[in-house]
């Protein structure tokens, strides 16, 4: 059904009765209905399943990463984008709160021009109009 490195046909997917059965793990009943909205919500892009360096996703010392958000709610790495459309944190001082007290900062918070260019990034992302989050009806 869906093949590494090839688009994914989001129908078949969605279709398909036992891509969506968890087969009793809580962690992937919890995900499911995220990924099942993520679908929906790009059914319209190349969606492509495949590691990080196969689909040539910013590495974490490229500024383009910080583009990037896990619109699943399992965020393994905090980007702008998260701070700014899923916790609508509105001020970088919030961010920099966040971010002093994280037992784990992100890898990107250690290195100032990386800083700089999410700071940049989250004050472009406040300045416009405030996206729905993922959870709110569309």
């Amino acid at each position: 059904m869906v093949s590494r490195l090839e688009p994914v046909r989001v129908d078949a997917v969605l279709a398909a009765r036992e891509y969506w059965d968890a087969e009793g793990a809580s962690w992937l009943a919890e995900l499911l209905p995220a990924v099942r909205h993520f679908l929906k919500a790009h059914a319209d892009h190349e969606i492509r399943f495949g590691d990080d360096e196969e689909l040539d996703i910013p590495g974490s010392d490229d500024p383009a990463l910080l583009e990037w958000v896990m619109a699943a709610g399992f965020v393994l790495t905090e980007l702008p984008r998260y701070y700014a459309e899923c916790l609508r944190i509105r001020t970088w001082d919030e961010v920099i709160a966040r971010l002093e007290a994280a037992k784990h900062p992100p890898r990107w918070w250690a290195d100032e021009e990386l800083r700089r260019a999410a700071r940049i990034n989250f004050e472009t992302l406040i300045a416009g109009p405030v996206p729905p989050r993922s959870d709110e009806a569309v």
